[in-house]
C-alpha cells in the first residue's frame, strides 16, 4: 500500500454568512444640463444631415447610420426599445478598448482608472432621427421624469452617453487590415480581392438593396463580385469583391486625403476586410519507415457512421495507414488541383486524427473519420489556400451543414459525427475585443449541433534576435531563458487567429513534447532543451473578455532552428504525422 502523507484541517469555526450585494462597480456620470451643453450641437447636426442625403433607390427614404458611444456601463434592451420607433432600427453593439475616464465619467474608488466602453448602432432614417431626437430633449428637459413606456433603454443611454456620430468611412477600414493589405498589394497591379461586411438589416429587402447598392458601384469602377453570403442566426452579411489594382491605388490616396468615394461612403458597409484566407506550405509527402500492416492487423474498423470529422486538405486516403478509415466527400472538386505526393497537410491530420503519436504505437480509431478538403494547391503550387473566389466564412458553414442538413438535394453525409477537427486560422484577423465572425458561426454551429469543434490557435513567427552569440556553446538554461524572453516580448503581437477565439469551442495550441526517442538532430537545435513547454511560435494570450487561450496544449514535436541562420523564426518539425516525422 503505497505511503500517503497525512492532511492536517484546522478546527471547525462558525461564522456569520456573508450577504453578497449583487452590485458592479460604482462609477460617477456627469449631469444632464453637462450632457445637453456637450452633446446637444451634435444631435441637432445628425438630424439637420438628413436633408442632405439622397435616395439611393426610388421610395426608400435615405438612411444613416447612427453610432451611440457609452463610457462606465453596459445599456440592456437596446434593440427592443429601437424597435418601437418607426424608422430607426438596431444593428448592434460590441465593445471597445477601455477609454480614459472623461466627460465627468469616473470609476468611484479610482477616478485615475479606465472605464469601460460600448457601442451602440442604429440604422435611421429622417423620422426615426426626429423621434430620436425628441426623446433626448425630453431627458435633458427634465431627467427626473419618467420615460415613456418601453424606452427606459434610451434614457440610459443619454445618461452614459460619450458620444453621438454617425459611422464614417474611417470607421469601415479602422482596425481591420484593409488600408495596410491596399497599400502593399497594389504595387503588384492585378485585380485585387477583399471583403465587404454589411450591418445586418433584419429585413431581407434592405439586406438586398445594400448589396444591389455596392454591386453597382463595384461594377461600375471595373470590379467584380465574386460571392456573397447571408448567414441570419449569426447576423452575418458580406460579400466578396475584386476591384482593379488601380481603382484601389485611388481609395489608398482618397484614405490619406480624407475625400472618399461613394464605395467607402456606402451606409449599409460596416467594415472593409482583407480576404479571409488561410494557407499551408506545400510539402511533398515523406515516406514513414514502419510497418503499418503489423501495426493495424489487430486493429480493425467497426461498421457505424464517422465521430469524427476533419475540414483540411486532400489526403492520401489510400496510405496503408489510412485505407479503409477515411471517408473523403469532395463536392467542390479540391482533388483535381492536387498532384500525386502533394497532400501532406491533410494527410498528416488525418494521420494524427486516426493514430496520434506514430512514435507512441498506440491503437488506432475504431471508427472512420470524415474529411472535407477545404483547402487545395495555389495557382503557382507553392501553398495550400482556402478557395480565393469563396468566403471562407460560408466555406466553414456550408461544410458543418452539409454533415447534419445536407447541401440542396444532398441529404446529411455524416450526421453521426459529434467532433469536428479545424486546423486553419485567418492571419488577416488577429483577436482585437470582439469575436470574428468565422468564430461567432463556429459558435453557433457547435451549440446548434450539439457538437464539439476543436481549433488550432494559430502559428507566429518568433524573431530571437540572438546576434552574433554562439547558441550550440550556450548553457542549456541561457537558451531556455534567451527563448522565454523572446517569447514574452512578442506577447502583444501573438493574439488568437480567428476563430481560435471562439467561446463554445477548444482552442489547441502545441507542447514541445512528443513520444520520439530518438531523431537525427542535423544542423537543428532544441531551442527549448527538452523542457516540456508551450511551442515558441504558438499564439498564448487572452482572448474574448480575458479569456485564456489556448485553452488546452497538445504534443506537437521538437521545435528548433538550423545553427546556420540562428535569427530565424522556429522551424517546426511534427513527428507525429505520415508526412515528416521528427529529425526528417
Amino acid at each position: 500500500m503505497p505511503e500517503l502523507p497525512f492532511l492536517l484541517f484546522p478546527q471547525p469555526v462558525v461564522t456569520q454568512r456573508l450577504g453578497l450585494t449583487g452590485r458592479g462597480k460604482s462609477y460617477r456620470k456627469p449631469t444632464a444640463a453637462q450632457q445637453r451643453a456637450r452633446l446637444e450641437d451634435r444631435f441637432t447636426q445628425i438630424a439637420q444631415s438628413f436633408q442632405n442625403l439622397q435616395a439611393t433607390v426610388v421610395g426608400i427614404d435615405p438612411e444613416q447610420v447612427i453610432v451611440l458611444e457609452t463610457l462606465t456601463e453596459s445599456v440592456e434592451n437596446v434593440a427592443r426599445a429601437a424597435s418601437q420607433i418607426p424608422g430607426l432600427e438596431w444593428l448592434g453593439e460590441r465593445d471597445l478598448e477601455e477609454a480614459v475616464a472623461e466627460f465627468g465619467f469616473a470609476d468611484e474608488t479610482e477616478p485615475t482608472a479606465t472605464v469601460p466602453k460600448r457601442l451602440y448602432a442604429l440604422m435611421s432614417n429622417q423620422a426615426g432621427m426626429r423621434q430620436l431626437l425628441a426623446l433626448w430633449n425630453a431627458w435633458v428637459a427634465d431627467p427626473t421624469q419618467r420615460a415613456r413606456k418601453n424606452f427606459g433603454p434610451f434614457k440610459k443611454l443619454f445618461e452614459l452617453l460619450a458620444d453621438i456620430r454617425r459611422w464614417g468611412p474611417k470607421d469601415r477600414i479602422s482596425a481591420t487590415g484593409i488600408l495596410e493589405r491596399w497599400q502593399e498589394d497594389v504595387a503588384v497591379g492585378a485585380a485585387m480581392p477583399f471583403e465587404i461586411e454589411f450591418w445586418f438589416r433584419a429585413d431581407p429587402a434592405r439586406r438586398q438593396q445594400a448589396y444591389a447598392e455596392v454591386q453597382a458601384l463595384v461594377t461600375g469602377l471595373g470590379g467584380t463580385c465574386l460571392d456573397q453570403s447571408v448567414i441570419p442566426d449569426i447576423l452575418y452579411h458580406a460579400a466578396l469583391v475584386e476591384l482593379p489594382a488601380l481603382v484601389v491605388r485611388q481609395f489608398v490616396q482618397e484614405v490619406q486625403a480624407e475625400d472618399y468615394s461613394q464605395l467607402l461612403r456606402s451606409q449599409g458597409v460596416m467594415f472593409f476586410r482583407p480576404r479571409a484566407q488561410s494557407t499551408i506550405g506545400l510539402k511533398p509527402i515523406e515516406p514513414v519507415n514502419l510497418d503499418f500492416a503489423e501495426r493495424l492487423r489487430d486493429a480493425a474498423v467497426e461498421e457505424g457512421g464517422p465521430r469524427v470529422a476533419v475540414l483540411d486538405g486532400m489526403p492520401a486516403e489510400n496510405h496503408t495507414a489510412l485505407a479503409g478509415r477515411v471517408i473523403v466527400d469532395d463536392p467542390d472538386g479540391h482533388n483535381a488541383w492536387y498532384q500525386p505526393g502533394q497532400q501532406q497537410h491533410g494527410t498528416a491530420m488525418a494521420s494524427l486524427v486516426v493514430h496520434g503519436d506514430l512514435n507512441g504505437n498506440g491503437p488506432p480509431l475504431r471508427h472512420r473519420i470524415y474529411l472535407r478538403p477545404i483547402f487545395h494547391p495555389d495557382s503557382f503550387n507553392v501553398r495550400e489556400i482556402t478557395p480565393p473566389n469563396r468566403l471562407l466564412v460560408d466555406l466553414i458553414h456550408r461544410a458543418i451543414r452539409r454533415l447534419y442538413e445536407g447541401d440542396g438535394q444532398q441529404p446529411p453525409v455524416a450526421p453521426t459525427v459529434r467532433i469536428v477537427s479545424l486546423s486553419l486560422g485567418n492571419p488577416e484577423q488577429p483577436f482585437d475585443v470582439e469575436i470574428s465572425a468565422l468564430a461567432r458561426l463556429l459558435d453557433w454551429l457547435a451549440w446548434k449541433y450539439k457538437i464539439l469543434i476543436i481549433v488550432s490557435i494559430g502559428n507566429r513567427a518568433l524573431p530571437l534576435n540572438l546576434g552574433a552569440d554562439n547558441l550550440d556553446g550556450m548553457e542549456d538554461e541561457e537558451v531556455v531563458s534567451r527563448v522565454l524572453q523572446a517569447m514574452r516580448r512578442e506577447q502583444v503581437q501573438k493574439r488568437p487567429l480567428s476563430p481560435a477565439e471562439a467561446i463554445n469551442c477548444i482552442s489547441v495550441g502545441g507542447l514541445h513534447a512528443d513520444d520520439c526517442v530518438i531523431y537525427e538532430a542535423g544542423n537543428r537545435l532544441d531551442l527549448l532543451r527538452g523542457r516540456k513547454l508551450p511551442t515558441p511560435i504558438n499564439t498564448i494570450a487572452s482572448g474574448f473578455r480575458r479569456s485564456t487561450n489556448p485553452k488546452s496544449c497538445f504534443p506537437a514535436g521538437g521545435f528548433c532552428i538550423d545553427k546556420i541562420h540562428p535569427t530565424a523564426a522556429c522551424a517546426r518539425i511534427p513527428q507525429w504525422s505520415l508526412c515528416a516525422r521528427r529529425g526528417s
